[in-house]
């Protein structure tokens, strides 16, 4: 079965965003979908903000509804109500078809700290007589898992839904071991600088945390690991010499085993990243972002727990420009079922650029 049909897409440029009226928040999904930081939000504030459709752009990393509304004097203004990337919206049944100008709307959410009128992760969008918009689903888990006889390959083949990490969207010290000048770095960190800014994907580790789909694929010779978040695949030779993994070169050479009933990764020959460790959005940056040296090796251990349901990725990476010691962590996964598609997520820059000059404005 052929799991894969979205081709890779690394669009890296000028950032040429737009300034809002004003920015307002929403997930259309529950928060554990989400994957940028709550922080600029205050989520015991929430509203309800009644209005017109004006425009619906579904993009990725964040769709825009602008909708028009009356302030308190009666006067019409205009709100620009951030939503979920491409992959999620087309999981609620939404696309831009699916509210129209002049479409009365619903808005709930939660205010913005800095008393600029805004909604993050809020209760929904609904028509006015209570019906939300979007199905609010979430993906098929497999219910028929066949693990009697089958080998590690089959195991492991899939489409899989990553479980909310225990330090996901969290502030604070990189649990990372970092070097004096790792150190400095993630302290004079300034997120308009972030490499996302221009649309370029979050490397590895930072690729296993947010919260998008993830497929495994073996054939004879090779596996191919495909990450939702950004579209990238990765293309890993079993056996023999590491291989450039994806065609950017963003992600190394790469080697793959089976050992036992475990699929073993090796990565190394990384280019020096921005963010090559950490990105702002992962439980390792926290709000920061960690650079990576030519000296990155990477090891991803993936094994199936006793029934098949859940995949448990352990990875070790090591750095030694960067880190002072060898860094561990563990993200799992539940099986879905394998007709649930992986969708496209191809970057649009104005919507990066917003939702990052969004988050510094809080800084």
């Amino acid at each position: 079965m052929t799991f894969f049909e979205v081709p890779v897409r690394q669009a890296i440029g000028t950032a040429s965003g737009t300034a809002a009226l004003v920015l307002v928040s929403i997930a259309i999904q529950a928060s554990a979908r989400a994957h940028h930081s709550f922080a600029p939000f205050d989520q015991s504030r929430f509203i309800e903000l009644s209005g017109s459709v004006v425009d619906l752009k579904v993009r990725s990393p964040h769709s825009i509804l602008t909708i028009e509304s009356e302030d308190e004097d009666g006067a019409s203004e205009l709100w620009d109500i951030e939503m979920g990337p491409v992959p999620n919206m087309r999981r609620q049944g939404i696309d831009e078809d699916t509210l129209i100008p002049g479409d009365p709307i619903v808005v709930r959410g939660a205010m913005r700290r800095d008393g600029v009128r805004g909604v993050l992760l809020g209760r929904g969008i609904f028509r006015p007589d209570g019906t939300r918009v979007g199905s609010g689903n979430s993906p098929a888990v497999a219910t028929d898992v066949q693990v009697s006889g089958a080998d590690a390959a089959d195991l492991l083949s899939g489409i899989w839904d990553i479980q909310p990490h225990r330090n996901l969207n969290t502030d604070g010290d990189s649990p990372m071991p970092l070097t004096e000048w790792a150190a400095r770095f993630r302290e004079n960190y300034d997120v308009t600088e972030s490499p996302a800014v221009h649309c370029v994907p979050p490397n590895l580790p930072a690729l296993f945390y947010p919260p998008y789909l993830f497929g495994i694929e073996f054939s004879d010779d090779r596996v191919v690991l495909h990450h939702e978040y950004f579209a990238v695949i990765r293309t890993v030779p079993l056996g023999g010499e590491p291989v450039l993994s994806e065609p950017s070169g963003l992600f190394g050479y790469a080697t793959a085993r089976l050992d036992g009933e475990s699929l073993v990764v090796e990565s190394e020959r990384f280019p020096e990243q921005a963010a090559g460790l950490a990105s702002i959005y992962d439980p390792n940056g926290r709000g920061g972002e960690l650079p990576s040296s030519t000296g990155k090796r990477l090891t991803e251990r993936y094994s199936v727990t006793v029934g098949g349901a859940s995949l448990v990725l352990e990875y070790t990476v090591e750095d030694p420009e960067y880190l002072t010691a060898a860094y561990t962590d563990r993200v799992i996964h539940t099986r879905l079922a394998d007709s649930t598609p992986i969708e496209d997520f191809e970057c649009d820059e104005e919507s990066a650029s917003r939702t990052i000059h969004n988050v510094a404005r809080q800084e």
